[in-house]
């Protein structure tokens, strides 16, 4: 079912190709035609980032993701925890002497 009534569609129209074209060439034109109609699209779509907030947002106790400490996270758990640590990120971490921070987690097995 479409997200949106009526649903935003994309259509691209090249240039007539001969018949004697190969199947090489057919797929070059279409991926051509592709990049054009991504250019076209990306300014109405979201960044994941945000994204991320408005699913969050929307639904705050459907499940998100599941790691070796926690079976179950939220969209909303997801999502308080990521603003506590930007907050903190910000407040200690980042500054304008060390404008990246890095973080280093270790490999680890799922638990299932």
């Amino acid at each position: 079912m479409p997200r949106r009534i009526p649903y935003p569609v994309t259509v691209n129209y090249g240039r007539p190709m001969p018949h004697t074209a190969t199947p090489f060439e057919v797929r070059q034109t279409v991926q051509e035609l592709m990049v054009e109609a991504w250019r076209h699209r990306k300014s109405r779509m979201n960044t994941l980032p945000r994204a991320f907030v408005a699913d969050g947002a929307v639904h705050p106790f459907r499940f998100a993701m599941a790691d070796a400490q926690n079976a179950k996270v939220s969209f909303g758990s997801a999502l308080v925890r990521t603003v506590f640590l930007a907050r903190r990120l910000k407040a200690g971490l980042v500054g304008p002497e060390n404008g990246r921070a890095a973080f280093y987690r270790p490999r680890c097995r799922a638990r299932w």
